[in-house]
């Protein structure tokens, strides 16, 4: 049995040949233009997206960056705020002098002042020693509080 229609030979042999009008020849013309130049759009998309994909990697580096440093700092400020409200030690203060009667130096007294020094209290101990008076030597015991 056999049917009539096409054969391999014909299509193969009419096929390479394509007749089209000039309307059409002009359409296939247009949407060949068209894509080529579609194609090159695609490309420079790619490229100004791969573009910015780089330029906000490092833009989220900077910004990491920037905060490691901003928490650095607020640290830093922390740990100054805690130092300066931190409780003062124990100070030892002691100091040695020489007053005078008047402006002249024939009664000088030499002194000698040490002290401890605690939550804004002072408590210690003095001396004095008078050149020329009948008592030469003195001390005593004193507690003060800072006011300002």
């Amino acid at each position: 049995m056999s049917f009539k229609g096409f054969s391999q030979k014909d299509i193969q042999s009419d096929s390479s040949y394509v007749i089209l009008t000039e309307q059409q020849a002009r359409a296939v013309t247009k949407d060949l233009v068209r894509y080529d130049f579609q194609k090159q759009i695609v490309i420079q998309q790619d490229s100004r997206i791969k573009t910015l994909l780089v330029k906000d990697a490092t833009y989220k580096d900077l910004l990491t960056n920037k905060d490691s440093i901003i928490n650095l700092k607020d640290r830093e400020i922390e740990i100054q705020g805690e130092m300066l409200n931190r409780k003062q030690p124990v100070a030892i203060h002691s100091y040695v002098g020489a007053k005078l009667v008047g402006i002249s130096l024939t009664e000088p007294v030499f002194y000698n002042r040490t002290y401890i020094q605690l939550w804004g209290f002072n408590a210690g101990a003095y001396g004095e020693v008078r050149v020329n008076a009948t008592e030469s030597l003195g001390w005593g015991v004193f507690i003060e509080y800072k006011i300002f």
